[in-house]
This record gives structure tokens, C-alpha cells and sequence, in this order.
């Protein structure tokens, strides 16, 4: 019996992208649970890793979109567990506020591709080992926020100083590896917001597939 994975939807279009073939192929099962639709997120105890994407609302906003609340309660759970989670953008700063940092407005949106650098923290992290010192990454926020007391930054940028951290299980990137070329194309056309560096969509995820592949694949090791 294949393990499962559980993925949190907050939103259409922001979907596991990559990953899905990549959790398949590692002998998982995932479930998509679409909280921005109503559907519950269920017990965590047939899980063995949880997965919290994006989405464009803010952390702050959890009077309009209650189910925020509800997983920030999740993440915290799967903490005391110690059980793997992955929360990337949204989720990243949905793990921020969990652990008691504070998420609001960053001084400039980052939006298309721009180039992240690894700590001396993150270039010895288990996960981050395929990649480059500095690479592109697909980004598109416009929150940041600040790094939680017990966390350690594994990667950080020009603009923003917190762009991937970990507590214990628990790792959070501010930018997209899960992105397809399908995917950065229907958000682009969708949305009708110039997105930096779209000409280089392919040539940048040729040059990062093989280390975002490696980085899921080993996440997905943590679960046993």
C-alpha cells in the first residue's frame, strides 16, 4: 500500500506541478484537499507528509479566508509530530506566522524570475545539496515576512533576506521549484501582470529541473 501524501489547494492554478509525477514515481499517493472550497482537511494520521501551496491572499487576511487559521493549526500539529511539511509561498508564510513570526507587505513585488542565493546553512542542508550557491527561481509575492526565532535560513536574495527556512520537518520556500511551463504561462495570462524574465521561462527550468527534482525527491525521503 502506497503512503500518502497530503496537499493543501488554496487556490486554482496553484496545483503540485512537477511534483505530482515526482510523488508517483517515489511510490506515493497524494490527495488534494481545496480548503479555499470548503473541503476539510482531514485527520492527519494517514499522512506522511503534508504539502501547503500557494495561493493570492494574505496570511493576514484569515477574517475573509477562515481556513487559514485552520492551517496554521496544521502546521503547528505536524510539528509536534514530527511529521514532514512543506509549505511553498503562501504556506511558506503561513509557517512564518505558525512559529510566531510576523508576515506582511514587502517594500516590492517579485514577480518572474530572479536569482536566489543558499546560506552556509542552506548549501549544507540535505535537500538543497543538487543546487548551485546562486540559481533562478520562479517567484510571485508580494509578502514577505520575518524569520521565526527557532528557524534557520537556508536561502535569501537581494530583495528579500527570507526566502527558504526549516524548523525542524518543517521547510519553507518563499519561491516556486514546483512550477511547470504550462503553469507559469496560464498564471501570466490570467493575471495580465508582466512577469519578469518570462522569455527565459524554458531556459531557466532547464537549468533547475534536475536540482528541484532532487530537492522533492529527497523531502519525500524524510518520510520515513
Amino acid at each position: 500500500m502506497a503512503y500518502k501524501i497530503l496537499a493543501l489547494q488554496n487556490a486554482n492554478g496553484e496545483t503540485l506541478g512537477i511534483l505530482e509525477d515526482i510523488i508517483v514515481d517515489e511510490g506515493f499517493n497524494y490527495r488534494y484537499v481545496k480548503i479555499f472550497k470548503g473541503e476539510k482537511i482531514p485527520s492527519l494520521d494517514n499522512y506522511r507528509g503534508i504539502l501547503i501551496l500557494g495561493g493570492p491572499m494574505g496570511v493576514y487576511d484569515d477574517k475573509k479566508y477562515p481556513f487559514l487559521k485552520e492551517e496554521i493549526s496544521i502546521i503547528k500539529e505536524a510539528f509536534l509530530q514530527g511529521k514532514p511539511l512543506l509549505g511553498i509561498c503562501l504556506g511558506c508564510q503561513l509557517i512564518a506566522k505558525a512559529f510566531g513570526a510576523k508576515v506582511y507587505a514587502g517594500h516590492k513585488k517579485e514577480i518572474g524570475w530572479y536569482r536566489v542565493r543558499l546560506t552556509k546553512e542552506g548549501q549544507k542542508d540535505f535537500l538543497f545539496r543538487s543546487f548551485h550557491q546562486s540559481f533562478p527561481v520562479f517567484q510571485w509575492h508580494g509578502d514577505t515576512f520575518d524569520l521565526p526565532k527557532k528557524a534557520i535560513r537556508l536561502a535569501t536574495s537581494t530583495l528579500y533576506k527570507n526566502q527558504a527556512f526549516k524548523v525542524g520537518n518543517i521547510y519553507a520556500l518563499q519561491f516556486h521549484l514546483e512550477m511547470t511551463d504550462e503553469m507559469i504561462n496560464a498564471w501570466s495570462d490570467k493575471s495580465g501582470i508582466r512577469v519578469r524574465g518570462l522569455s527565459k521561462t524554458s531556459e531557466h527550468l532547464t537549468y533547475i529541473k534536475e536540482s528541484s527534482t532532487d530537492f522533492f525527491t529527497k523531502w519525500l525521503s524524510l518520510m520515513f
